[in-house]
């Protein structure tokens, strides 16, 4: 099986302390793969190395042309003097260059990816005037709005949002797979992670498990994690999202 990515001995040092690794993981291509583990795991730390934000060692094999990155919400200025069209065509500049003004199509472009989320409306809207899950779905046009990227990946794209909001972010992970996309997000509930995820990567500074969720998930890995105690998720098949709700 050709990987979409593979990273070999990956570690992360800061100064002295010693982040993450070193681990190896495999990514699948087409899949949605869950990337779980206890606060300050090193989930977010991986996730950085991947795409090239944060330094590391070892070596990474890349079978794509073009990634989307979207960091933690918590992570974003959200008094910036920014409209929700404008955070949605940052995500262009990158393909079109920093220095170039957009086109029609681009803004255009910009629209649909806000449409995709169920914020349209909200396009002309400061983003400073924004509830949690409005902000996270501008978040979110902003990583889609580049139709040419491959590879999409999230850093808690679900945390603090309502649950219509949560409903709208499955069910655009789905829309991504039906294009031969691929997405690596990280995830903290793991009682609910094989009804919406199809792979899995559990860590804690080190790799555990990774492959199918029902297999990674289970009590001699959850406990190799968290400690002992922990409850085993009971799995059950997941039912598919077809509406976008409305932005809440």
């Amino acid at each position: 099986m050709k990987y979409l990515l593979e990273c070999k001995n990956l570690s992360v040092d800061y100064g002295l302390h010693k982040a993450l690794g070193p681990l190896s993981v495999k990514l699948p291509k087409n899949s949605k793969i869950a990337m779980l583990g206890p606060n300050g795991a090193g989930k977010s730390t991986l996730l950085k190395a991947l795409t090239g934000v944060t330094s590391y060692k070892g070596s990474l094999i890349k079978n794509y042309s073009s990634f989307s990155y979207t960091e933690q919400r918590q992570e974003v200025d959200w008094d910036f003097p920014v409209t929700c069209h404008g955070v949605a065509e940052m995500g262009l500049y990158a393909k079109v260059g920093w220095f170039r003004p957009l086109n029609k199509q681009h803004k255009k472009m910009a629209y649909d990816a806000l449409a995709k989320l169920g914020i349209e409306d909200l396009a002309d809207r400061p983003i400073s005037q924004l509830s949690v899950g409005q902000q996270q779905r501008v978040f979110l046009a902003r990583s889609i709005v580049n139709e040419e990227a491959e590879l999409f990946l999230f850093d808690e794209p679900l945390a603090g949002v309502d649950l219509k909001t949560s409903e709208v972010i499955y069910k655009l992970f789905d829309d991504l797979i039906s294009k031969g996309k691929s997405i690596v997000c990280v995830h903290h509930n793991l009682y609910d992670a094989a009804d919406y995820f199809d792979h899995g990567i559990l860590i804690n500074h080190h790799l555990i498990a990774q492959g199918d969720l029902t297999k990674v998930l289970s009590k001699k890995n959850l406990e190799s994690a968290y400690g002992a105690g922990i409850a085993v998720p009971q799995f059950k098949k997941r039912n598919k999202v077809t509406k976008v709700a409305s932005a809440a």
